[in-house]
């Protein structure tokens, strides 16, 4: 058992030194994977646990915080800008592209639209269901 926790231990170094030896790709990485999971906290602990079990590097840490913080803001101003009114139609064109399209790499576009679409859908949903209890 020690060794393959050792062996699954170098494959995760690995691929997040991969991923965050630049620091404009740790940047982008912290910014998604914020936007992602809605939380700089939750990313900025992640890899603060990872810094201090040293499988990564203060130096990439710090780019990829910077991203996490960076995802906190456009997420915010995503929210601001009331792009929940025009969820439904992100809806429509994802699912379009999905349905017409004959190559993968559009259908994954036109599920990234819709999963966004549908998830500025649900905010609204929400939003407007709790208005009467303000």
């Amino acid at each position: 058992m020690k060794v393959y926790k050792k062996l699954q231990e170098k494959k995760l170094r690995e691929a997040l030194s991969s991923l965050t030896n630049n620091r404009l790709i740790g940047m982008v990485l912290g910014a998604f994977v914020t936007i992602l999971f809605q939380s700089s906290t939750a990313t900025t602990v992640v890899l603060v646990s990872l810094t201090s079990a040293s499988i990564i590097s203060l130096r990439q840490t710090l780019a990829v915080i910077l991203g996490a913080d960076i995802g906190t803001t456009v997420t915010a101003q995503l929210i601001a800008l009331k792009v929940t009114e025009i969820s439904l139609p992100v809806v429509g064109i994802g699912a379009t592209i999905i349905f017409f399209s004959k190559r993968h790499k559009h259908k994954r576009i036109g599920q990234v639209l819709m999963g966004f679409g549908l998830l500025f859908l649900g905010l609204k949903i929400m939003s407007d269901t709790m208005y009467p209890l303000r």
